[in-house]
């Protein structure tokens, strides 16, 4: 996410550091089905609900699903959003 300004120095420098080297939502996708390769463990997201949104909701989580992401956490969801998610079919844990 381009604006991490909710967050503290350490988590906005890594941000920052991450896009300038050109990490993008594909590019953790990619590391995901990686570890897939070699590892069944728990993975769980935290994101922004922006990248979310911009990525496209029923892509995102159908990407999550698929490489199986065991949980998201979006901490800054908003309430009038979180029946749409819902309507998508998206587990509950994952909200």
């Amino acid at each position: 996410f381009s604006d991490p300004t909710a967050e503290g120095p350490v988590i906005q420098d890594a941000n920052i550091r991450a896009l300038k080297a050109g990490m993008t939502t594909d590019g953790v996708f990619e590391i995901v089905r990686r570890v897939r390769e070699q590892s069944n463990v728990k993975l769980a997201f935290m994101t922004y609900a922006n990248p979310v949104f911009h990525y496209g909701y029923e892509r995102f989580f159908g990407r999550c699903e698929e490489l199986g992401v065991s949980a998201i956490i979006v901490p800054d969801l908003p309430m009038r959003k979180r029946r749409r998610w819902r309507s998508l079919q998206v587990p509950t844990m994952w909200i």
